[in-house]
């Protein structure tokens, strides 16, 4: 999506990242993402942060790791 000239946002609550990968990405691609830390489950928070903009796509994805599952 960047490459394509696309501005990207991330939502995140950040339950099971850290804010600091985003950092990564940034210096990375040279780039600033923009980190909501919301919970996309949430509606009331989505809706507070994206009420006027054109959004093309979404992509989404979750994971919850639970480290005897990965093991």
């Amino acid at each position: 999506m960047l490459e394509t000239g696309h501005t990207v946002d991330i939502a995140d609550n950040l339950c099971n990242s850290k804010a600091v990968t985003i950092d990564k990405i940034d210096n990375i691609q040279n780039i600033e993402l923009i980190l909501w830390r919301i919970d996309v489950t949430d509606k009331e928070a989505v809706d507070t942060v994206y009420p006027n903009q054109e959004i093309d796509s979404v992509i989404h994805f979750t994971d919850i790791k639970v480290r005897g599952e990965s093991v």
